[in-house]
């Protein structure tokens, strides 16, 4: 046996499985969202089989041990792993029935298992033929597992900070299985070159994102964090990321008949000249850039915007007329490490940190995160959050919770939904957490013409200064977070 040959295979084994194991939690967000299920289930089933494989492979290695059979457990391995984004085309659309909370569980069985059952079934029987001396099978094994290891950390580390943001998803499951094809072909011989061939024209299938809606892609990424698109709706620019659909419409025009309600962040009206001007503005998430630009063409304000992920950042600037000058600064961090490292003071700052999942990241939704937010306020300083979620019913607990976990710090609180008149219905919800109280009066003049009649019909009745009840729902904190819960559970009531 050619010196060598073993050590690869499991290497290459361990690369691929998390190549599949990290690429996979991704390829499931435009759908399933980023969410706490998805990596949950990503990883599950990795490990479940994973442990089937290593079962499996133990048993075949205990009747025959040939390396062509090592062979053909990487060639299996390989062809469907490059399948994988073929299969997910129809895969993640039909996931979408199962839910948001057992959906990704019932993807990640159907695009993940085959091939992690293959590649488990390596490292057994790699260890069967590397055995030739009973005294030493401990040493051995103990060797093989570690250079499975190393190639587990190998691609773990590639995937995260190569493959997926500079290459692609589609294109990480096709090297790792073009990679598996290879490592059988050199332990099979040449007539392993006809499944090598295979692999390779799977990988030439084109391969597109399944259809987030309608409209024409004019650009597509996958970034660190998302995978982004740039849509032209008839004349009208969006930007969408995942499954949480637009997240900015660039001009704010009405030119599609869905784009109704969009301008929930008319709430901010409240901080331009004429009402509690605002000299310092905040913004923790940019999207297109459609709160920062508003607020840019309507007052003096000088306005700092934090945003994770460079992608986002560079598609602001080239789609949606973002730009630093000498008043917008933009910085590239995340949002809790910038409020932890900064000492700067606003008078506003905007939360409007969504991702995937119509969610916010959960860390972004908890005491300590409001706690530091509220720290970088001045003395009569607002905070501005953006909620989706029902207000009343159910599955209103992504409200209740921010507002419950919010109401702990600040002395006045104020609740804006879109469309008051469908509290049940998911919405955008504003929640105005401030430092200031703001009369009936004030609230109308501000928004004098921005408002919709059942909106301002919701001011002048007193309900957007009401206190609401939210005991059945728990106050969100670092160590204890429902916040994904219960965004599945309203997202499963609409899907």
């Amino acid at each position: 046996m050619k010196a060598g040959r073993l050590e690869l295979s499991v290497f290459v084994a361990g690369f691929a499985v998390m190549v599949v194991e990290i690429s996979g939690a991704r390829l499931l967000a435009p759908y399933l969202g980023d969410t706490l299920f998805s990596w949950t289930s990503a990883i599950s089933v990795v490990l479940g089989s994973l442990g089937i494989g290593y079962y499996l492979g133990g048993k075949v290695a205990s009747v025959q041990s040939n390396l062509r059979v090592l062979a053909l457990f990487l060639f299996v391995a390989g062809i469907f792993t490059a399948l994988i984004p073929v299969l997910s085309e129809s895969v993640l659309p039909s996931s979408l029935s199962v839910g948001f909370e057992y959906g990704p569980l019932f993807a990640s069985v159907l695009l993940f298992a085959v091939p992690n059952v293959f590649l488990g079934m390596v490292a057994p029987y790699a260890i069967k033929l590397k055995v030739r001396n009973l005294k030493r099978v401990g040493e051995r094994a103990g060797n093989l597992y570690a250079i499975s290891t190393v190639g587990s950390i190998s691609g773990a580390l590639l995937s995260g900070y190569y493959l997926i943001p500079y290459v692609g998803i589609a294109q990480s499951f096709y090297a790792a299985g073009l990679v598996l094809a290879i490592c059988g072909v050199l332990n099979y011989g040449r007539k392993g070159l006809l499944a090598l061939a295979v692999v390779l024209a799977i990988s030439l299938i084109p391969y597109s994102w399944p259809p987030l809606g309608p409209g024409r892609v004019i650009y597509s990424t996958d970034t660190p964090y998302y995978h982004l698109e740039v849509v032209n709706y008839s004349g009208t620019t969006v930007l969408q990321y995942d499954v949480s659909g637009w997240q900015t419409i660039y001009p704010n025009s009405q030119n599609y008949s869905n784009f109704s309600a969009i301008s929930y962040y008319k709430y901010q009206d409240l901080f331009y000249p004429g009402g509690n001007a605002a000299n310092s503005v905040l913004y923790l998430g940019l999207g297109g850039g459609a709160m920062v630009s508003d607020m840019y063409e309507n007052s003096n304000a000088l306005i700092t915007v934090v945003e994770i992920d460079p992608g986002v950042i560079a598609v602001a600037k080239k789609y949606f007329n973002i730009t630093d000058n000498d008043r917008i600064t933009i910085y590239n961090q995340d949002a809790r490490f910038f409020l932890r490292n900064s000492t700067g003071t606003y008078d506003l700052i905007v939360l409007d940190t969504y991702g995937t999942g119509l969610s916010m990241p959960y860390q972004m939704t908890t005491l300590e995160a409001d706690q530091e937010m509220y720290t970088h306020l001045t003395p009569n300083g607002s905070l501005l959050v953006n909620v989706v979620s029902p207000v009343a019913g159910n599955d209103s607990c992504v409200f209740g919770s921010e507002y419950r976990t919010l109401s702990t710090i600040f002395p006045y609180m104020y609740v804006f939904p879109i469309e008051p008149e469908k509290l049940t219905e998911l919405q955008n919800v504003e929640i105005l957490a401030s430092n200031r109280g703001y009369p009936e009066q004030e609230m109308i003049n501000a928004l004098n013409g921005t408002l919709t009649s059942a909106q301002a019909e919701w001011i002048t009745d007193g309900n957007y200064s009401r206190s609401f009840n939210a005991s059945n729902c728990t106050i969100l904190t670092d160590n204890n977070n429902m916040y994904d819960v219960y965004a599945a559970e309203e997202l499963q009531h609409i899907s």
